[in-house]
């Protein structure tokens, strides 16, 4: 049986990477939560991909908690998030991809404004 996999994303992704501070709490054990560090592969304005180093009980479903910086020395902008999806291919040294939609996050105008400036100089930019 064929998987659909067609984009049901209300808005672009558009590239750009920045350095995150992940933070999630394992199921089983609610009290236990765990840092992570990774970084961005896509945004939008209510979701981003991420890459990790590797899943440490990330699922489909959990809310983690982040913060990163838009531009070196800019103020932090802290977000909360759901997994919505994560490869499940187990390679050694490979890194683990993961679909987050945003549903807290501070500061969102300025989030919106800044991918609206970066889509902006995405589409002046020559082919």
């Amino acid at each position: 049986m064929a998987q659909n996999l067609s984009e049901k994303r209300s808005f672009k992704r558009i590239p750009l990477t920045l350095t995150l501070q992940l933070k999630g709490k394992y199921r089983v054990k609610a009290s236990q939560s765990y840092h992570f560090q990774g970084e961005t592969l896509d945004v939008c304005f209510d979701g981003l991909g991420i890459k990790v180093d590797g899943s440490n009980g990330f699922e489909v479903g959990q809310k983690v908690k982040f913060k990163t910086r838009l531009y070196p020395g800019d103020f932090s902008i802290k977000a909360q998030g759901i997994i919505r999806w994560v490869n499940t291919i187990i390679i050694p040294d490979v890194h683990v991809n993961m679909g987050v939609q945003l549903i807290q996050i501070r500061r969102y105008r300025l989030w919106c404004k800044r991918i609206e400036k970066k889509i902006f100089h995405m589409s002046q930019s020559p082919l």
